[in-house]
């Protein structure tokens, strides 16, 4: 949500879908893989960003405490997800800082 408050938008109605959020957020940074001025390789990647968000609010609702637990998580499961959360919120941080030294974040 800070994401999006510090792009300048307003934060939708996502009831914690982390998908909708993230869709807010990509759309706010300039990182839909649709854009045609992309290479493949950067389309690629930013497509797998978009699988890993997918991945991490699926784990959140089957292996999480926040629901009734169907799964119970290893801890290499854990790192996983610990890890990749960081690596994607630290990217889309310094995607936040970059559109606003060029100018097209106020």
């Amino acid at each position: 949500e800070e994401l999006i408050k510090d792009s300048g938008s307003e934060v939708p109605k996502h009831d914690g879908d982390l998908n909708k959020l993230y869709r807010e957020v990509k759309k706010n940074l300039n990182l839909d893989a649709s854009q045609v001025d992309l290479s493949e390789t950067l389309k690629q990647m930013l497509t797998g960003l978009s699988s890993i968000v997918s991945g991490l609010a699926g784990i959140s609702n089957k292996m999480g405490d926040r629901h009734s637990r169907r799964y119970k998580p290893e801890k290499h499961h854990a790192l996983l997800s610990i890890n990749t959360a960081h690596t994607l919120c630290e990217f889309l941080i310094l995607s936040l800082e970059y559109q606003k030294a060029k100018g097209r974040i106020a």
